[in-house]
């Protein structure tokens, strides 16, 4: 398993996407959707489940658009 200091925290895990999922990545995306949403610090716990829920459910429907139909 590679150390801490082996591994580029900011690389991006999925290239092909253009999609930064490393912790900093997130963390730096839910920050600014808290910003932008003015989301209290109480709410955030919550706000970030159905934050990620919605990206996955973003990511799904990228995926089915780019399956090819029979």
């Amino acid at each position: 398993m590679p150390t801490s200091q082996q591994v580029d925290p900011s690389e991006p895990d999925w290239d092909g996407h253009n999609l930064d999922l490393d912790a900093i990545g997130l963390a730096t995306e839910f920050a600014e959707h808290v910003r932008r949403e003015g989301i209290p610090p109480a709410e955030r716990p919550q706000a970030l489940g159905a934050w990620l829920d919605s990206m996955i459910a973003d990511l799904e429907a990228d995926l089915d658009d780019e399956r090819p139909r029979p």
